[in-house]
């Protein structure tokens, strides 16, 4: 005989049968699911705050973690790392334009089908605001966004400018490895063999490996410049790099480089700093040759983020590590024989400002400046105040038009108030280029040829 059913069974019997999904009802869509609340395709809004628009992005998560970003209408696809996705809480990190110099990170949260955060990059924010897309959707978004290339323009010019940077590559490349560094190893290994078959027939070294008696290791570009620090007024410690010409003479006056790194640059490690062909190719032989020259290469300790509710706080902070590293320089003065007249300063990016901001500080010191895709976040003084300052000092300033970090405007603009104080600006604008293009300015010879010949005493440009 059966046992009897009670009550309690007998309805909650009904209700699996009659509402099935009821218990997972609320969790059908699998981008609600906690810790999947970013899964999708997204459109991702990012407004910097400088007047330059907003830019729209194309964002795809996977379940397994896995994604990438875009922005819209660019061939670009930046892989997502570290993402986090704990409840509404999300975040991620990706490298802009593949350039691990350029961390961008998101903090955010999904909240009512939204995308809400921060993007942060060099230390500054950029406001994230996102909703989801459609494949469909995500495929008319990047068509529409799709840049028209005026080839009748600027064909001719970008197959010249990508022949000639293919055959700069392959000549570097077989200068490097097929050219001089293959003989030298080939005639390392004759020369060791000699030696090791001479000390064996002497009864010296028989037995021994040619490894053993082989030359030290090549020197790296950490062995070519001092590491050395500097204790600013404040207390903080300023690392830096030097470079002395290896056939350095106490009776010739040099002149001398000031080189900024950019954001990626920063830190303690005093390695870093060493970004970018000035410092990387201007020590060589070939260009020594032609410009002797001692550069310093100082290291900003850390991103200096500025500060909404203190907007002077970040430029007051900079504007110390700027006094201390003048003061470096005050100080290799009495060290080395350095020609004051010919003292030079340059950097990229976040060092394109601190370019500026050496200049503004003593403007005395140098005989030309060469701020190469600059930002002007931490300047205290106006474009106009610029223009005014600076009109007739040797200024050559680069910047690429499709630079997506530190949009090419603000180079526009300082160059148009340079010109109209009554100015005359050596301007370059890559077309075509993002805002990796310090490079391609480093290594145009006409730009040592213009910077090495300025001197405060005249003679310039």
């Amino acid at each position: 005989m059966l046992k009897p059913i009670s009550w309690l069974t007998c309805l909650m019997t009904l209700i699996a049968v009659v509402c099935p999904a009821t218990a997972d009802s609320q969790q059908t869509d699998p981008n609600e699911k906690p810790g999947k609340n970013l899964v999708g395709t997204w459109q991702v809004d990012v407004d910097w705050g400088k007047g330059d628009g907003v830019s729209k992005n194309i964002l795809i998560v996977r379940p397994d973690s896995k994604g990438t970003i875009r922005e819209a209408g660019s061939d670009e696809v930046s892989k997502l790392r570290n993402v986090q996705n704990d409840g509404q809480k999300v975040s991620f990190e990706y490298y802009f334009d593949g350039n691990r110099e350029y961390n961008l990170t998101f903090r955010g949260m999904v909240k009512a089908g939204k995308l809400q955060g921060t993007f942060s990059l060099l230390g500054y924010d950029a406001t994230v605001v996102g909703k989801r897309l459609s494949a469909a959707e995500a495929k008319a978004l990047q068509s529409t966004f799709s840049k028209e290339k005026d080839w009748s323009n600027k064909e001719k010019e970008w197959d010249k400018e990508k022949d000639w940077s293919d055959k700069e590559k392959d000549w570097d490349k077989e200068k490097n490895w097929n050219g001089k560094k293959e003989k030298d190893w080939d005639k390392e290994k004759w020369d060791d063999k000699k030696d090791w078959d001479k000390e064996k027939s002497d009864g010296k070294g028989a037995g021994k490996d040619p490894e053993s008696t082989r030359r030290p290791k090549r020197k790296t570009i950490f062995d070519h410049y001092q590491a050395r620090s500097f204790e600013g007024a404040n207390g903080e410690t300023i690392q830096y790099r030097l470079f002395v010409p290896p056939n350095y003479d106490a009776q010739q006056k040099y002149p001398l480089v000031l080189f900024h790194h950019g954001g990626g640059g920063t830190g303690a490690d005093n390695r870093a700093n060493l970004e970018g062909a000035c410092v990387r190719e201007w020590y060589l032989p070939d260009s020594q040759k032609d410009y002797p020259c001692i550069i310093v290469a100082p290291q900003i300790p850390s991103k200096t983020k500025k500060d909404k509710d203190q907007p002077d706080k970040a430029a007051d902070n900079m504007n110390q590590r700027i006094k201390a590293i003048h003061s470096i320089l005050d100080s290799l003065e009495q060290e080395y024989s350095i020609d004051k007249d010919r003292e030079y300063v340059t950097g990229l990016s976040f060092g394109g400002e601190c370019t500026w901001l050496s200049l503004i500080e003593r403007p005395d010191r140098f005989a030309a400046a060469v701020p190469i895709c600059a930002g002007d976040w931490l300047m205290k003084i106006s474009d106009e105040e610029r223009g005014k300052q600076f009109a007739n000092f040797p200024l050559w300033i680069f910047h690429g038009d499709d630079d997506q970090v530190i949009s090419v405007d603000v180079s526009r603009q300082i160059v148009a108030a340079l010109r109209q104080a009554g100015g005359q600006p050596k301007y370059t604008e890559y077309p075509g280029v993002n805002h990796y293009s310090w490079d391609k300015a480093y290594r145009d010879p006409a730009l040592k040829a213009w910077l090495f010949r300025q001197t405060r005493k005249g003679n310039q440009e």
